[in-house]
Protein backbone atom coordinates (compact mmCIF):
# COMPACT_ATOMS: atom_id res chain seq x y z
CA UNK A 1 0.00 0.00 0.00
CA UNK A 2 1.08 3.67 -0.38
CA UNK A 3 1.39 6.07 1.88
CA UNK A 4 -1.70 7.71 0.98
CA UNK A 5 -3.89 4.57 1.19
CA UNK A 6 -2.34 3.89 4.87
CA UNK A 7 -3.08 7.63 5.68
CA UNK A 8 -6.49 8.07 4.14
CA UNK A 9 -7.79 4.35 4.98
CA UNK A 10 -10.15 5.14 8.03
CA UNK A 11 -11.25 8.41 6.14
CA UNK A 12 -15.56 7.76 5.53
CA UNK A 13 -16.35 8.97 1.93
CA UNK A 14 -19.73 11.01 1.56
CA UNK A 15 -19.61 10.02 -1.84
CA UNK A 16 -20.51 6.17 -2.92
CA UNK A 17 -18.83 6.94 -6.57
CA UNK A 18 -15.74 8.18 -5.17
CA UNK A 19 -15.25 5.15 -3.30
CA UNK A 20 -16.21 2.51 -5.82
CA UNK A 21 -13.48 4.41 -8.03
CA UNK A 22 -11.11 4.70 -5.10
CA UNK A 23 -11.68 1.00 -4.91
CA UNK A 24 -11.69 0.10 -8.87
CA UNK A 25 -8.05 2.22 -9.70
CA UNK A 26 -6.55 0.34 -6.70
CA UNK A 27 -7.22 -3.03 -8.06
CA UNK A 28 -6.65 -1.98 -11.36
CA UNK A 29 -3.74 -0.88 -10.64
CA UNK A 30 -2.18 -3.53 -9.05
CA UNK A 31 -3.10 -5.88 -11.86
CA UNK A 32 -1.84 -3.37 -14.53
CA UNK A 33 1.51 -3.54 -12.35
CA UNK A 34 1.67 -7.21 -12.02
CA UNK A 35 1.27 -7.62 -15.87
CA UNK A 36 4.21 -5.20 -16.12
CA UNK A 37 6.27 -7.55 -13.85
CA UNK A 38 5.10 -11.00 -15.96
CA UNK A 39 5.87 -8.44 -19.15
CA UNK A 40 9.31 -7.55 -18.40
CA UNK A 41 10.24 -11.08 -17.29
CA UNK A 42 8.34 -12.37 -20.60
CA UNK A 43 10.51 -9.72 -22.49
CA UNK A 44 14.44 -10.69 -20.26
CA UNK A 45 13.37 -14.26 -21.26
CA UNK A 46 13.40 -13.68 -25.20
CA UNK A 47 16.52 -11.40 -25.05
CA UNK A 48 18.30 -14.43 -22.93
CA UNK A 49 16.73 -16.67 -25.62
CA UNK A 50 18.91 -14.70 -28.70
CA UNK A 51 21.41 -14.14 -26.08
CA UNK A 52 21.40 -18.55 -26.89
CA UNK A 53 21.22 -18.24 -29.80
CA UNK A 54 24.37 -16.64 -30.60
CA UNK A 55 25.88 -19.01 -28.68
CA UNK A 56 24.77 -22.13 -30.11
CA UNK A 57 25.54 -20.21 -33.60
CA UNK A 58 29.16 -19.63 -32.82
CA UNK A 59 29.39 -23.41 -31.42
CA UNK A 60 28.20 -24.44 -34.60
CA UNK A 61 30.47 -22.49 -37.02
CA UNK A 62 33.47 -23.30 -34.76
CA UNK A 63 32.85 -27.22 -34.71
CA UNK A 64 31.94 -26.94 -38.38
CA UNK A 65 35.54 -25.15 -39.20
CA UNK A 66 36.97 -28.26 -37.35
CA UNK A 67 34.69 -31.28 -39.20
CA UNK A 68 36.36 -31.99 -42.71
CA UNK A 69 33.58 -33.92 -43.54
CA UNK A 70 30.40 -34.07 -45.38
CA UNK A 71 28.48 -32.71 -42.34
CA UNK A 72 30.80 -29.40 -42.32
CA UNK A 73 28.57 -27.34 -44.95
CA UNK A 74 25.04 -28.64 -42.51
CA UNK A 75 26.74 -27.32 -39.48
CA UNK A 76 27.27 -23.98 -41.19
CA UNK A 77 23.95 -23.47 -42.50
CA UNK A 78 22.35 -24.40 -39.03
CA UNK A 79 24.65 -21.72 -37.85
CA UNK A 80 23.78 -19.65 -39.87
CA UNK A 81 20.09 -20.09 -38.84
CA UNK A 82 20.32 -19.62 -35.67
CA UNK A 83 21.72 -16.49 -36.39
CA UNK A 84 18.80 -15.62 -38.17
CA UNK A 85 16.68 -16.86 -34.91
CA UNK A 86 18.56 -14.59 -33.06
CA UNK A 87 18.14 -11.56 -35.01
CA UNK A 88 14.35 -12.34 -34.73
CA UNK A 89 14.00 -13.08 -30.99
CA UNK A 90 15.86 -10.02 -30.49
CA UNK A 91 13.35 -8.11 -32.56
CA UNK A 92 10.35 -9.55 -31.08
CA UNK A 93 12.19 -8.76 -27.45
CA UNK A 94 12.89 -5.13 -28.22
CA UNK A 95 9.17 -4.87 -30.02
CA UNK A 96 7.66 -6.31 -26.82
CA UNK A 97 9.43 -4.15 -24.66
CA UNK A 98 8.71 -1.08 -26.22
CA UNK A 99 5.01 -1.93 -27.47
CA UNK A 100 3.59 -4.35 -24.05
CA UNK A 101 5.01 -3.16 -21.46
CA UNK A 102 5.97 0.57 -21.97
CA UNK A 103 2.20 0.73 -22.78
CA UNK A 104 1.52 -1.24 -19.54
CA UNK A 105 3.61 1.35 -17.64
CA UNK A 106 2.07 4.76 -18.86
CA UNK A 107 -1.02 2.83 -18.15
CA UNK A 108 0.16 2.83 -14.44
CA UNK A 109 1.59 6.29 -14.92
CA UNK A 110 -2.10 7.43 -15.62
CA UNK A 111 -3.68 5.35 -12.89
CA UNK A 112 -1.19 6.63 -10.28
CA UNK A 113 -2.38 10.20 -11.57
CA UNK A 114 -6.03 9.59 -10.88
CA UNK A 115 -5.79 8.04 -7.80
CA UNK A 116 -3.59 10.96 -6.54
CA UNK A 117 -6.12 13.36 -7.59
CA UNK A 118 -8.88 10.94 -5.49
CA UNK A 119 -6.23 11.28 -2.57
CA UNK A 120 -5.78 14.84 -2.68
CA UNK A 121 -9.70 15.40 -2.82
CA UNK A 122 -10.09 13.11 0.40
CA UNK A 123 -7.11 15.35 2.10
CA UNK A 124 -9.38 18.46 0.82
CA UNK A 125 -12.19 16.54 2.46
CA UNK A 126 -10.85 16.09 5.89
CA UNK A 127 -9.84 20.05 5.78
CA UNK A 128 -12.94 21.18 4.83
CA UNK A 129 -14.60 19.17 7.89
CA UNK A 130 -11.88 20.26 10.31
CA UNK A 131 -12.55 23.87 9.34
CA UNK A 132 -16.13 22.95 10.06
CA UNK A 133 -15.32 21.86 13.45
CA UNK A 134 -13.22 24.14 13.74
CA UNK A 135 -15.99 27.05 12.61
CA UNK A 136 -17.95 25.46 15.18
CA UNK A 137 -15.64 25.88 17.70
CA UNK A 138 -14.85 29.63 16.86
CA UNK A 139 -18.40 30.05 16.94
CA UNK A 140 -19.14 28.89 20.44
CA UNK A 141 -16.14 30.96 21.97
CA UNK A 142 -17.30 33.62 19.82
CA UNK A 143 -13.22 34.35 18.72
CA UNK A 144 -12.01 34.33 15.01
CA UNK A 145 -15.74 33.15 13.41
CA UNK A 146 -15.01 35.48 10.40
CA UNK A 147 -11.31 34.34 9.99
CA UNK A 148 -12.50 30.57 10.77
CA UNK A 149 -15.80 30.83 8.28
CA UNK A 150 -13.44 32.23 5.87
CA UNK A 151 -11.42 29.21 5.75
CA UNK A 152 -13.86 26.96 5.64
CA UNK A 153 -15.26 28.53 2.49
CA UNK A 154 -11.90 28.05 0.85
CA UNK A 155 -11.66 24.58 2.25
CA UNK A 156 -15.33 23.98 0.49
CA UNK A 157 -14.26 25.84 -2.70
CA UNK A 158 -11.37 23.12 -2.52
CA UNK A 159 -13.03 20.13 -1.94
CA UNK A 160 -15.30 21.06 -4.62
CA UNK A 161 -13.15 21.59 -7.11
CA UNK A 162 -11.14 18.53 -6.45
CA UNK A 163 -14.55 16.45 -6.89
CA UNK A 164 -15.59 18.02 -9.97
CA UNK A 165 -12.29 17.36 -11.78
CA UNK A 166 -12.14 13.86 -10.83
CA UNK A 167 -16.06 13.37 -11.90
CA UNK A 168 -14.73 14.43 -15.49
CA UNK A 169 -11.21 12.37 -15.07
Amino acid sequence: KSADEVLFTGVKEVDDFFEQEKNFLINYYNRIKDSCVKADKMTRSHKNVADDYIHTAACLHSLALEEPTVIKKYLLKVAELFEKLRKVEGRVSSDEDLKLTELLRYYMLNIEAAKDLLYRRTKALIDYENSNKALDKARLKSKDVKLAEAHQQECCQKFEQLSESAKEG
